[in-house]
This record gives C-alpha cells, sequence and structure tokens, in this order.
C-alpha cells in the first residue's frame, strides 16, 4: 500500500499546482479586463475592430483608387 500513497500524493501536488494555476491565470484576466476599461475609457467607448469584422461577405473585393 505504500505506492498507493506516493501515487495519491503526487495526485494531490498536482491538483495543488492546477488550482494555482488557474487562480494566477484569473488575476491576470482581471488585471487585463481593468486595464481594457481604463482603455476604453480614455478612448470615449468602446470601436469595434475591423481586423475580425467579415469584410464584404459574398462579394467582390473593392479595389483602391
Amino acid at each position: 500500500m505504500k505506492h498507493g500513497r506516493i501515487g495519491n500524493e503526487s495526485a494531490m501536488r498536482e491538483a495543488a499546482q492546477i488550482r494555482t494555476l488557474i487562480s494566477d491565470l484569473d488575476r491576470i484576466v482581471q488585471f487585463l479586463n481593468f486595464d481594457i476599461a481604463t482603455e476604453e475609457k480614455h478612448a470615449g467607448g468602446i470601436r469595434p475592430l475591423r481586423f475580425f469584422a467579415r469584410r464584404n461577405a459574398g462579394s467582390a473585393p473593392r479595389q483602391s483608387c
């Protein structure tokens, strides 16, 4: 039964590490959300990103003059 206890301790240690990583990621997301909200406030609101928008779905590409 000695091997079972070692495996269980290892699993518990890994679970604790995963909980710590998830907690750290959650904290980082909170910081990013705060930074984004601050930037949007200074910019005067949310501006949509054209990069992610679908461009001219179903139409021919436009030529620039």
